[in-house]
């Protein structure tokens, strides 16, 4: 009877882990998923696979992936003072759906020199009103799904324009 409880239970947590909306709780789950592989092994009497497995699959890869995920979470955006408003509770907004934490810093056009030759960020918004552009140290998933994002927004009239800088500016 324990033994198709297990069975059961790890087919509920490698399903949850698939389905989940959030990456933390997909590897919480898997973490869980993990564990309970351990306990398998032990049931059917495998004891040195059983640690292996709760020591590395649900210890040290779980702690792993979750520090991953929290180093990729931090967004930073420079933007220009003249920048609306509307754009950037849209980049709000985007990085909410996106479970991004955004630090966004506005700066003022003497500061531009500075900001692409010393300051560290994902995404510098730069423009006016009408037309912004958008520079980005390299190009990622995430700045290509802003743009795409920003462009198809209805309540934003803006002409976005996305630019890679490189590494060497």
């Amino acid at each position: 009877m324990s033994e198709k409880i297990l069975l059961l239970l790890l087919l509920l947590f490698a399903f949850l882990s698939v389905q989940a909306p959030k990456l933390t709780h997909a590897v919480i789950y898997l973490g869980m998923f993990s564990f309970l592989c351990s306990l398998v092994y032990l049931f059917y009497q495998s004891p040195n696979v059983a640690i292996a497995e709760a020591v590395i699959g649900s210890t040290l890869a779980t702690v792993i992936y979750l520090v991953a995920l929290k180093k990729q979470k931090r967004f930073t955006v420079y933007i220009f003072h003249k920048i609306s408003h509307d754009l950037i509770d849209a980049i709000e907004t985007f990085c909410e759906q996106q479970e991004l934490s955004l630090h966004y810093i506005r700066f003022k056009s003497n500061q531009y020199e500075d900001i692409l030759s010393h300051k560290e960020y994902d995404l510098l918004i730069q423009g006016d009103p009408k037309n912004c552009l958008l520079f980005s140290k390299k190009r990622s998933y995430k700045i290509e799904a802003l743009a795409a994002y920003l462009a198809k927004d209805p309540k934003l009239e803006i002409q976005i324009q996305l630019y890679e800088m490189g590494e060497d500016v």
